[in-house]
């Protein structure tokens, strides 16, 4: 969608980490590192709301798709020094800043649907054009008098 910017926020240990994980996944957007210590979540991370859980991340959920994963002999991806126990999430903000989305992770696979950002992205762009008609309009107003 036009006027939408996607950020990967992550808490990998360093640039190098980074890469490796945008290559591994094949991700094509900007990626910033909020890193603290020992594999911790750095202070971006803990500012935006994110959080750690023990048992989002090893809930039956989420034990149940492993075991699966690793009995289709799929690779699975390793932590790379990074605390496993963080949980993710999506955060959808305006062209301001203002979060106008934020959606916390309950467990590690949980993600909004795709469908979800895409009608938040669409509210924004039209309460963009909605304010900037009413702008044309005053402004249109204050030159005809």
């Amino acid at each position: 969608m036009a006027g939408v910017t996607v950020v990967v926020l992550s808490f990998n240990p360093n640039a190098a980490v980074a890469r490796r994980w945008d290559t591994e996944v094949g991700s094509p957007f900007v990626h910033v590192f909020s890193a603290g210590r020992k594999g911790e979540a750095g202070p971006l991370y803990h500012a935006l709301g994110f959080r750690k859980s023990f048992a989002g991340v090893w809930g039956p959920a989420s034990i149940n798709f492993y075991a699966d994963q690793k009995l289709q002999g799929r690779e699975l991806h390793p932590s790379l020094g990074q605390d496993v126990h963080m949980l993710g999430g999506d955060l959808l903000l305006d062209p301001s800043g203002r979060c106008i989305l934020p959606y916390y992770s309950k467990d590690n696979r949980d993600r909004p649907s795709l469908q979800l950002l895409l009608r938040a992205a669409e509210a924004v762009r039209c309460e963009q054009d909605y304010e900037q008609l009413l702008l044309k309009l005053v402004n249109d107003q204050f030159q005809a008098e």
